[in-house]
């Protein structure tokens, strides 16, 4: 049974893609593109997997994106650590943002063109709202989440080739018109309640 997950049931609200909106025009974004760097925790290693995990790559994968950002200057990088990455520190350039946990996700990628992802299911949701996914991959969670493959991401590349899928990417689409989950998973359990 596909239901959907009702945790992404939020980025289908318009009051959340208005608030998106108008988050961009503070900022100043309406005529910049604007990245958001969906951090993770990388492991050591992985249950099902072989071979060690790079730990450090969110972070290389953070400074790359600064790099990248401060040669455009049309574009706008919003770095969004993990929740269990604790507290994150890294110094922002100009057009460099860092995204508190008490930001509402939905609305910040509602205000986004593009995000980059390892695995996370950030890219779930930013696909939802319309923006392009760009997957690093390398990570010991790559086969676990194979986001191109699944249609979700629109370039899966080592970190070396970030910065061509960011050039690469598509422009905004716009956010999937798609039905809330909760009734549905609602109406799959009911037979059983």
């Amino acid at each position: 049974v596909d239901t959907g997950n009702p945790a992404f049931d939020g980025l289908l609200d318009p009051a959340v893609r208005e608030r998106g909106a108008a988050l961009r025009k503070a900022r100043g974004w309406n005529d910049r593109r604007v990245w958001l760097w969906a951090s993770q925790v990388e492991s050591e290693s992985h249950p099902c997997q072989p071979g060690l995990g790079d730990t450090l790559l969110p972070m290389r994968i953070a400074k790359e994106l600064q790099r990248v950002a401060h040669a455009r200057p049309d574009m706008e990088l919003v770095i969004r650590p993990h929740p269990s990455e604790g507290e994150y520190r890294i110094e922002l350039g100009p057009r460099q943002w860092l995204s508190p946990r008490s930001e509402n996700l939905h609305e910040l990628l509602q205000a986004c063109d593009g995000v980059v992802v390892l695995t996370s299911t950030v890219g779930l949701e930013a696909g939802m709202a319309g923006c392009a996914v760009v997957q690093v991959t390398g990570s010991l969670y790559t086969p676990d989440a194979p986001y191109l493959a699944y249609g979700i991401a629109d370039a899966a590349v080592p970190l070396q080739g970030l910065e061509a899928a960011i050039d690469a990417a598509p422009a905004r689409r716009p956010a999937a018109d798609l039905a809330p989950a909760a009734p549905r998973v609602l109406e799959a359990l009911s037979p059983g309640l």
